[in-house]
């Protein structure tokens, strides 16, 4: 790996307990500081599987990776944490947490055991809800918010964590257009930053201009990895998603079209 790398990935492979099938099969990508990778595929593709693998939650029968020059089996969890942040899809939550409350609990990483947060934890929180236009709901109920609501509230708290390395699956899902703009936005922030984004998505118009990099994924292997406008071609996302898909050009933008099927 080079020295600007913060994730290298080499030949993973990942089955669950039972399964003969791998759900990940040979997976390699590398990352810089600041870069951008979009991960694209059909449900069961394995994307999710593998933001879990990334963030060491799940251990894979084979292969490496390598955390800022560092295996990720040997860095303790805590150190994982203080380094990498993931916002999930979805996320049950049981008690009745403020909005506040609950992004601040994304700086619990840097705090040690029995730690109080401080004035400078507050502040992290409060600034991760202004960004993203949440300052509204800080006093509300967690189980008082829409879906859509509660997905924004969870990249607050990822954003007051500071990682180095954000993992977001499906961050678009189940938001209207301007929230999908303001987490785009918020990406490329961070990107020029210099913290590393991984996302998956079910949408391919979304990741232009704001991904560097884009890994194809079906049925837990890799079907093309580049360069976004290299990977971006009607060929590779007919083959991943199984279906004719046209990649139009218009004005230098890339307008992903499904094929009717007859």
């Amino acid at each position: 790996m080079s020295d600007n790398d913060l994730l290298c990935v080499e030949d993973l492979r990942f089955a669950y307990d039972g399964e003969r099938t791998p759900v990940v099969d040979g997976v390699s990508l590398r990352l810089g500081r600041g870069e951008v990778l979009a991960i694209l595929g059909p449900n069961g593709a394995g994307k999710t599987t593998l933001l879990y693998i990334l963030l060491g939650i799940l251990k894979a029968q084979s292969g490496q990776i390598w955390l800022d020059g560092r295996e990720l089996s040997a860095c303790p969890r805590n150190e994982i944490s203080r380094v990498v942040g993931l916002v999930p899809q979805s996320e049950h939550v049981a008690f009745e947490y403020s909005v506040e409350e609950y992004v601040l609990m994304g700086r619990a990483p840097h705090l040690g055991m029995l730690e109080l947060p401080t004035q400078d934890d507050d502040r992290l929180a409060v600034e991760a809800l202004d960004q993203l236009g949440l300052m509204a709901l800080r006093h509300r109920s967690m189980l008082e918010l829409s879906g859509g609501e509660r997905q924004m509230v969870v990249l607050a708290r990822a954003l007051a964590q500071q990682a180095r390395l954000l993992l977001m699956d499906e961050p678009l899902a189940h938001l209207d257009l301007s929230n999908k703009g303001r987490i785009l936005a918020v990406i490329r922030r961070l990107s020029e930053a210099g913290v590393a984004v991984v996302f998956t998505t079910h949408e391919p118009d979304m990741v232009q201009g704001v991904a560097h990099r884009l890994l194809l994924m079906r049925e837990g292997q890799v079907v093309a990895s580049g360069r976004t406008e290299a990977v971006l071609t009607s060929e590779a996302l007919s083959q991943t998603y199984g279906v004719p898909i046209r990649v139009i050009d218009v004005e230098g933008v890339s307008l992903v079209r499904l094929e009717a099927m007859l």
